[in-house]
């Protein structure tokens, strides 16, 4: 009878990478086999064994047709129904029979006609992000969660064996298992955060799971939602949990640590740690602790060409892998905790903000992440008394912030403006007396002299067009706390100017890179 096969790839695989292409190549070759489902993290290395995996069996002939698809779109719920109706047309054009029908349920059974007259044919499914009904698409089989044999057997080698070997733990943990419904990011999050726990702990996670409510965050499930909430609760120490929500506010994409740092150090998460070293340890303790719980992954991306974000990682040249990232599920399930907290986090488009300043909602709000994209000019102000933390994503180079803006942020903590072109920085700036992380990056700056009003400034980041020469940068000798700058480009005749003239007297040392040359005033 045929059956399916499941390949589980853990962080270690890339050193048995061989010796799995192998085992699926068996696999494939096995015609009581019809299903194999390869399953890791992100990051782990799936799309490049899947196409060693596929390029191998069309040299070694084993299929008539094969097909190779990316389903990257399964990650939206709002494009499924699109995305098989796309998907169904490109294995037709692959295997190179046109599609008489229309409607969809016609087109699946044509398409599973099709395939069964074709012989042996390899349908390679890349990057799925939810379940696919593959009987819908027209392929008879289904696919994307694992049966309880399968989570089970996957459950223990994340946890570790104590869970069959400990009888009074096994069937609580079969019965986690179960809660988990075979979802791979559930079974991973909760097997991490699980692992080397008392059976109280075990006992209360499956009370947690059993209660779970519904979600409405966009394709992310009710189960799913538990389980990454529970691990998030599980956490401990609040500066580890401040970490984890902070990540969910950024952008989509690899994270440097160097970026973390800055933010960490202007949120007081470091408890003003000196020396540097002391702080950037405890960033990477906190980084190791997220990613152990499988809330934070490694970056495998190559980043051996000399861009600003490589620049900026010069704090932590040693770290093993100086960018992390974040499972684009567990980010909607952080965006959704944080947006619960009683002094929420916001992520939201620049439409209607002004009408949005008047809410509660801005009123507590602590943290909020602005993806600028319509609008020219943003309001005269903000009312939000407990802002701590202010990042606009602007995507609108000729975006104008009002002199007024920053009025009513009194307590603002980190504000991050990239991409900005300024004559003067607003003069709402000299509001800002806690501001303790500044990044200007990206900017066209010439005015800068209301940075000098800034006393508490810890961080300052500028790989910026710095159109500034000597004695307009005088305003930094005021900042008598600054321990980090970072400076890219024009900002050098500043570090000569400050070698010359001593424009920096502090009692310190400071943390420079400019162009990528450490300095020590």
């Amino acid at each position: 009878m045929p059956y399916n096969i499941v390949f589980l790839l853990q962080a270690s695989f890339l050193e048995s990478r061989a010796s799995t292409v192998n085992k699926i190549m068996d696999a494939l070759r096995d015609d009581n086999i019809n299903l194999i489902r390869v399953w890791g993290t992100a990051g782990v290395g799936k799309t490049t064994l899947l196409k060693q995996v596929a390029q191998q069996a069309k040299q070694q002939q084993l299929f008539t047709k094969q097909a190779y698809m990316d389903v990257s779109w399964t990650r939206d719920s709002d494009k499924l129904q699109e995305g098989v109706a796309e998907l169904q047309q490109k294995i037709a054009k692959v295997l190179g029979f046109p599609l008489r029908l229309r409607d969809e349920s016609g087109i699946a059974d044509e398409l599973k006609q099709r395939l069964m007259m074709q012989g042996k044919i390899l349908i390679v499914l890349d990057d799925i992000w939810t379940e696919v009904d593959l009987v819908k698409v027209g392929i008879p089989f289904e696919g994307g969660t694992f049966a309880l044999e399968e989570a089970w057997s996957f459950f223990k080698k994340t946890s570790g064996d104590s869970v069959e070997e400990d009888l009074e733990l096994r069937p609580i943990a079969i019965q986690v298992v179960e809660e988990c419904e075979g979802l791979p990011i559930a079974i991973v999050t909760i097997a991490k955060a699980l692992k080397d726990e008392t059976v109280a702990v075990w006992k209360n996670a499956l009370e947690q799971l059993r209660s779970c409510s519904p979600t409405n965050i966009r394709a992310v499930g009710k189960k799913v939602y538990s389980c990454l909430e529970w691990s998030y609760t599980h956490l401990k120490g609040d500066d580890v949990k401040s970490l984890f929500l902070l990540c969910g506010m950024l952008g989509y994409g690899d994270i440097s640590l160097d970026l973390l740092f800055q933010y960490c150090m202007g949120l007081d998460l470091f408890d003003h740690m000196e020396p540097l070293e002391q702080a950037t340890n405890k960033l990477v303790t906190l980084v190791e602790i997220l990613k152990a719980s499988g809330l934070l992954l490694d970056s495998h991306k190559d980043r051996h060409n000399f861009d600003e974000e490589r620049a900026s990682s010069l704090l932590f040249m040693d770290a093993d892998n100086k960018f992390v990232r974040m499972h684009g599920v567990v980010r909607e399930v952080a965006r959704a905790i944080a947006s619960k907290d009683p002094h929420p986090f916001v992520v939201r488009e620049d439409v209607g903000l002004g009408e949005w300043s008047e809410t509660d909602e801005s009123k507590r709000c602590t943290f909020i992440s602005l993806n600028c994209r319509a609008v020219h000019e943003l309001p005269q102000g903000l009312v939000c008394p407990e802002l701590q933390f202010f990042y606009c994503n602007n995507k609108n180079p000729s975006l104008n912030i009002p002199n007024s803006f920053f009025e009513a942020m009194k307590k603002l903590k980190v504000l991050d403006l990239p991409k900005m072109c300024f004559t003067t920085l607003p003069s709402s700036f000299d509001s800002l007396a806690n501001l303790q992380t500044l990044r200007l990056n990206g900017c066209k700056l010439v005015d800068i002299a209301v940075i000098g009003k800034l006393t508490k400034l810890q961080v300052l980041s500028c790989f910026t067009q710095w159109a500034v020469e000597g004695e307009s940068n005088a305003c930094l000798s005021e900042l008598n706390h600054l321990s980090y700058l970072t400076a890219l480009g024009n900002f050098q005749r500043y570090e000569r100017y400050c070698r010359t003239k001593r424009v920096l007297k502090l009692g310190k040392s400071i943390e420079a890179y400019i162009w990528g040359m450490e300095l020590a005033s």
